[in-house]
C-alpha cells in the first residue's frame, strides 16, 4: 500500500505538478529574456533616436563648418549616452556640403580618456571613399524618419567590435547623406552577465548575419586578423563558423536564410537587392537581399515585450557542460537574435524540491494512517498544484492568486500577491502625489504673489526717496554715498525678481519683449553697478567688447542684464584672487540671425566633473557647504539657462577644480533700426602707447582695443621692464598706461620714478587701478599722473582720456586735481534715447494709495513734474473725490487696498458715464504674470509696477496728458 501511494504521488507530480511548475519557471526565463532584449532595444532605440535627431538638425543648419562641428559635437556627448556610444557623426553626398571638396563628413570618435576626438581620415579623396560603404549606401534607399542598423564590424582605431545606426538626411526634398551613431558592443557584455547572473546561464547576441556581437568566451567567438595595415586584432565570426570547430551550438541558420527568402520572392526588393550590391563594395548580392528585408521591416508587429521566436534543447553545451534550454528572442530594428542559455536542471529543481517535501510527509503521514495520508497529500499538494497551474495559465494582474491555503507554493502565491499590491499601492500613492504637488505649486506661487507685494510696497519708498534726495543739491561724496545705496536698493529688487521669475518660467508665463536698447551701454551699466558692490582688492573685472560689431541690437535687454550679472557675480562670487574676464561678440549667421554671443571666465575654486551636470538645475549648488560659505539661492544659473532657451540659446560650462570655471552662452537677437556699428575712433592713428600690465588678460584686452584705433602699442609686464624700454626709446611714447598692483615694484612707485627723470616730464601718465577709491585722485596727482581710472574701465573712457591727455587742452586743464571717469563723463553730450521733462502741466491728478511712505514718494515726484495732486487712501475714497472733483486729468490707482481695491473701484468709475475715458494707470507692487491682463481686464487703461521707476512714470503722464 504504501509504494502504491509513493507511486501514486510520484504520478499526479509527473503528470499535473511537474509539467505546471516547469512551464512556469519556462515562463520565468522567457521573461527574463523578454526584459533583456528591452533593455537591450532602449540602449539601440536610444542611439537611433540621436541619429534621428542629428539628421533633422543636419536638414535646416546653415551649411557652416564651425556650425556643424559645434552643434554635432554637443550632440554626441550627451551624457546619458557616454557609456555605449564609441562615436558618429554627419556624412555628406559628393560636393554637397561643398562644392569644391568631394568628401566633406564630421566624425567624432570616443579617445581612451572618454572625450570625442574628431577625425579627417574621411574625407581623404583616396580610395572608394565612405559614400560605397556597407553602413552609408542602404540610407540611400531610406525614408525620413527611419534607421538602419549595419552589420558589426571592428572599429579602424580602437580595435573595438560596433555596430552603426544610419539615418538618412533630406534638405529640400532631396537626399544630402546621413547622420551616424556608433554603438560600443563592450557594454552589452556586462549587460547580458548583470541580466542572467541569478538564472546560472549565459546570453549572447547575434547581429541579421548570424555574427556574435557578444559572448562570453572570446576564444569561441572571435579570431585573429591581420588588419590593412598589419596589426593583429581579434574579430567576431559567424556562429556557423564558430559551430565548424566548437560543437553543442544552437543552429539558427534558417531564420538568417528566412530575410533572404522574404526579399528573393518579392520583385521590388530582389531590384533593392540589386541596387545595394551594385552601389557598395562592401555588400554581397546575399547580403543586399538581408539588407532590403530588414528595411522593409516584415517582424514590424514582434515589438518588446513579444519577440520570443522559439526554444531549442541542447543535450550539452560548450560553456556549462550540461543539459540546456536555448531560448531564441527576436531585436525589433536591427534584427539582430538574443540566445538566453540556460541549464535544464533548473526547470526541475523546483519540482524536485517539492516531491522531496512532500515524501517526508508522506513518512509522518503513514504514521497516522493510510487514509488521513491520502487525504493530506489531496489538500497538501495535488490541489493547490492544479490551481496553481490554472491560475498561471489564464492569470489575471487585476485578481490575486488565490485558494494556495499552506506550503511553499502559498508562500510563492503570497509573495507574489504581496508583490502585485504593492505595486497597485504605489501607483495610488503616487496620484497622491501628483496631487499634492499640484497644490503645493498653487500655494507657492500665491505666496510669491503676496511675498511680491509686500516687499516691493516699502522698496518703492526707499528708492523713491532716494531718487528724490538725488535730484537735490550736495556734495560729490554725498552723491556717491547715495548712489551706491540707490544700487544696493535695485541688487535687493533683483533678487526679488529673481525669485519672481523662477516662479513665472515654471508656470510658462515668462514672457521676452523686444526693444531697441545699446548693448555697449548695457554692459558698462552692468560692471558699474557690480564694480560698487564688489570689494575684494585681489580680483580684477576685465571687460573685453572689442568683437562688438553693432552697438545697437533689438531684443530684451533686462534679461540679458539678468544672466550677465548672474553669470559675473558667480565669477566674483568664488574667485579670491586672479581675474574675471567677461568677453562678448556678435555675429549675423545667416539663416538663423543676429547671435549674441557671452563667456564669464575667472580663476576662482572650480566645480567638480561630478557636479557639472547638476549646475543648471533649481536650487542646486556644485557643493551644499558652499552656500553657508558663499550664500546663494541657487536659481541664478537655473534662471540663466531658462531665459537662454527662451531667446533661442544655449548655456554651458567648463571647469576644473583650483583653476576656474568658464560659462558660456547664446541668445539669438534682432538687428535694430538704430545705429548699427560703432564709429572706429582715428583721432589716435599713429600714437605710440606705452602698456604696463604683469595680468597678461589686461594686457591683450587693451592691446586689442587700442589696435582697433590704429594706436602703436608696446607691452611691458613688469615696471623694471617698462623703465628699460623708456630707456631704450626715449621721446618715442606718446602715453604710458600704468597698472596700479604689479609684484617688486607697483604702478605708483613706477610712476614716481619715471617723473624723476626730468626727459619724462611731458610724458603724459595714465593709472589704471582695480583696489582704488575716487579719493585716491589726489594722491595720484601728487605723484605726476595725468588721469586716474578704476577698473573695469569702459573703451570710451580709455579713448576719450587718452585724447584729452595726448591734447592737455582746455578739457585737460579743467580736471583737478587730474582727469577721472567722472570729468570725462560729464564732458559727453547726453545720450539720445533720454526721456525728456514732461513739460510744466496745470493737469490735477487723482492718487489713489492707501500707503502713507508710498503717497509722500508719489506725491513729491509728481509735483516736482508740475501737477496738482490729491490723495485718496482707499477706493471708495477716490469715488467720492471724482465725484466732487470732476475734472481730474489721471488716476494713479494702488490695487490692494482696504475698503474698496482698486479693481473693484475702477469698476464703478467706468460705471459714471463722463469718467468711462477718464485714464486709470495702476500703480501697484503687483508684478506677478498676470497681474498687468487683471488691472486692464478691470477697465485700466495701463500699468505701473512699483518700485516707480521715474522714467516710466514721464512716460506714461507723456502719453495720457500731453
Amino acid at each position: 500500500m504504501l509504494l502504491l501511494m509513493i507511486g501514486a504521488f510520484l504520478w499526479v507530480m509527473e503528470t499535473e505538478g511537474r509539467p505546471a511548475i516547469e512551464s512556469s519557471e519556462r515562463q520565468r526565463i522567457r521573461q527574463t529574456g523578454e526584459a533583456t532584449v528591452a533593455e537591450l532595444s532602449n540602449y539601440l532605440e536610444k542611439s537611433a533616436s540621436l541619429a534621428l535627431s542629428m539628421a533633422n538638425i543636419a536638414e535646416s543648419l546653415p551649411l557652416s563648418k564651425s556650425t556643424f562641428s559645434k552643434v554635432f559635437r554637443h550632440a554626441l556627448d550627451e551624457p546619458s549616452i557616454k557609456g555605449f556610444v564609441a562615436g558618429g557623426g554627419i556624412w555628406p553626398e559628393p560636393f554637397v556640403f561643398d562644392k569644391g571638396r568631394q568628401r566633406a563628413s564630421f566624425f567624432w570618435g570616443r579617445a581612451s580618456d572618454g572625450q570625442l576626438q574628431a577625425f579627417e581620415d574621411y574625407n581623404d579623396p583616396k580610395g572608394l571613399g565612405y559614400h560605397n560603404e556597407e553602413w552609408y549606401v542602404p540610407g540611400q534607399f531610406l525614408e525620413p524618419g527611419k534607421v538602419y542598423w549595419s552589420r558589426s564590424y571592428v572599429d579602424p582605431h580602437t580595435l573595438e567590435p560596433m555596430i552603426t545606426a544610419t539615418a538618412p538626411i533630406y534638405r529640400k526634398g532631396r537626399f544630402f547623406g546621413v547622420s551616424t551613431v556608433d554603438l560600443q558592443l563592450s557594454a552589452l557584455k556586462n549587460l547580458l552577465e548583470r541580466k542572467t547572473k541569478r538564472l546560472g546561464g549565459y546570453a549572447y547576441v547575434l547581429d541579421r548575419n548570424g555574427t556574435f556581437l557578444s559572448f562570453p568566451d572570446d576564444q569561441i567567438s572571435k579570431r585573429k586578423v591581420i588588419s590593412a595595415d598589419n596589426m593583429q586584432k581579434l574579430q567576431y565570426i559567424t556562429i556557423q563558423q564558430a559551430a565548424e570547430s566548437t560543437p553543442y551550438l544552437p543552429n539558427v541558420h534558417d531564420e538568417l536564410e528566412a530575410l533572404e527568402g522574404i526579399s528573393r520572392s518579392n520583385r521590388e526588393l530582389s531590384q533593392q537587392a540589386q541596387a545595394l550590391e551594385q552601389s557598395s563594395y562592401q555588400i554581397s548580392l546575399d547580403e543586399g537581399f538581408r539588407i532590403a528585408t530588414v528595411m522593409a521591416n516584415p517582424l514590424s508587429k514582434k515589438n518588446v515585450g513579444n519577440t520570443f521566436i522559439k526554444q531549442i534543447d541542447m543535450n550539452n553545451d560548450p560553456l556549462l557542460n550540461e543539459a540546456v534550454a536555448v531560448q531564441i528572442f527576436h531585436i525589433p530594428e536591427s534584427y539582430g537574435k538574443l540566445a538566453l542559455v540556460v541549464p535544464s536542471s533548473l526547470l526541475n529543481k523546483k519540482s524536485e524540491s517539492i516531491i522531496q517535501s512532500v515524501l517526508w510527509g508522506f513518512t509522518w503521514a503513514i504514521l497516522a494512517g493510510l487514509i488521513l495520508g491520502l487525504a493530506y497529500l489531496e489538500w497538501v499538494l495535488i490541489s493547490p498544484l492544479r490551481s496553481m497551474r490554472h491560475q498561471v495559465m489564464t492569470y489575471d494582474h487585476s485578481k490575486a492568486i488565490s485558494g494556495i491555503k499552506s506550503g511553499e507554493l502559498s508562500d510563492l502565491a503570497n509573495q507574489f500577491n504581496l508583490r502585485n499590491k504593492q505595486l497597485l499601492d504605489l501607483n495610488t500613492s503616487l496620484a497622491e502625489s501628483v496631487h499634492q504637488a499640484q497644490q503645493a505649486t498653487l500655494a507657492k506661487s500665491q505666496f510669491l504673489a503676496n511675498m511680491s507685494h509686500e516687499i516691493r510696497t516699502p522698496m518703492n519708498g526707499v528708492l523713491g526717496m532716494l531718487d528724490i534726495v538725488l535730484r537735490t543739491e550736495m556734495a560729490e561724496k554725498q552723491k556717491h554715498f547715495l548712489n551706491v545705496a540707490r544700487g544696493s536698493a535695485q541688487s535687493l529688487l533683483v533678487l526679488i525678481n529673481d525669485i519672481l521669475d523662477f516662479s513665472k518660467i515654471e508656470a510658462g508665463k515668462l514672457d521676452i519683449q523686444y526693444i531697441d536698447f545699446n548693448l555697449r551701454t548695457l554692459l558698462s551699466e552692468i560692471i558699474a553697478t557690480l564694480q560698487h558692490t564688489h570689494t575684494s582688492n585681489e580680483v580684477e573685472i576685465i571687460l573685453d567688447m572689442n568683437d562688438l560689431e553693432r552697438d545697437w541690437v533689438r531684443g530684451d535687454p533686462a534679461r540679458i542684464r539678468q544672466i550677465f550679472t548672474n553669470l559675473i557675480a558667480n565669477g566674483l562670487k568664488f574667485t579670491d584672487t586672479g581675474e574675471v574676464v567677461i568677453k562678448v561678440a556678435l555675429k549675423q549667421v545667416p539663416d538663423t540671425g543676429l547671435i549674441l554671443y557671452g563667456s564669464v571666465t575667472d580663476t576662482g575654486i572650480g566645480i567638480s566633473k561630478s557636479h557639472l551636470d547638476d549646475l543648471f538645475k533649481s536650487f542646486s549648488q556644485a557643493d551644499i557647504s558652499n552656500t553657508r560659505q558663499y550664500g546663494g539661492t541657487g536659481l541664478g544659473l537655473a534662471i540663466c539657462k531658462q531665459l537662454c532657451e527662451l531667446m533661442n540659446g544655449s548655456i554651458s560650462v567648463s571647469s576644473e577644480i583650483g583653476k576656474g570655471s568658464r560659462f558660456e552662452f547664446t541668445v539669438v537677437l534682432e538687428n535694430s533700426e538704430y545705429e548699427t556699428r560703432p564709429q572706429i575712433n582715428t583721432d589716435l592713428a599713429d600714437y605710440n602707447v606705452l602698456i604696463v600690465d604683469d595680468n597678461q588678460s589686461n594686457r591683450l584686452v587693451l592691446n586689442e582695443l587700442l589696435n582697433m584705433w590704429h594706436v602703436n602699442v608696446v607691452e611691458c609686464k613688469s615696471a623694471q621692464e617698462a623703465l628699460d624700454e623708456l630707456a631704450d626709446h626715449q621721446d618715442f611714447f606718446d602715453a604710458a598706461i600704468l597698472d596700479m598692483q604689479m609684484p617688486k615694484m607697483d604702478g605708483a612707485e613706477l610712476g614716481r620714478k619715471i617723473r624723476m627723470q626730468g626727459q619724462y616730464d611731458n610724458l603724459p601718465l595714465i593709472m589704471m587701478s582695480s583696489t582704488g577709491e575716487i579719493e585716491d585722485a589726489e594722491k595720484f596727482a601728487t605723484i605726476g599722473f595725468s588721469a586716474y581710472l578704476i577698473k573695469p574701465v569702459m573703451p570710451e573712457d580709455i579713448h576719450d582720456a587718452l585724447v584729452i591727455c595726448i591734447d592737455k587742452g582746455q578739457n585737460y586743464q579743467q580736471a583737478k586735481p587730474l582727469l577721472t571717469q567722472q570729468h570725462i563723463q560729464m564732458l559727453r553730450v547726453p545720450e539720445e534715447g533720454v526721456i525728456e521733462d514732461v513739460q510744466q502741466s496745470n493737469g490735477r491728478v487723482l492718487l489713489v494709495e492707501d500707503n502713507i511712505i508710498n503717497q509722500e514718494v508719489a506725491l513729491t515726484i509728481l509735483e516736482e513734474l508740475g501737477l496738482d495732486v490729491d490723495i485718496a487712501n482707499n477706493g471708495q475714497e477716490s469715488l467720492d473725490k471724482i465725484k466732487q472733483y470732476p475734472d481730474y486729468s489721471i488716476v494713479f490707482m494702488d490695487c490692494q487696498m482696504p475698503v474698496l481695491d482698486g479693481y473693484e473701484a475702477t469698476k464703478e468709475i467706468r460705471k459714471i458715464e463722463q469718467h468711462k475715458y477718464l485714464p486709470i494707470v495702476a500703480m501697484t507692487a503687483n508684478a506677478m504674470a498676470g497681474d498687468k491682463e487683471k488691472c486692464l481686464e478691470c477697465g485700466m487703461n495701463d500699468y505701473l509696477s512699483k518700485p516707480i521707476n521715474l522714467n516710466e512714470l514721464k512716460k506714461i503722464i507723456k502719453k495720457w496728458i500731453s
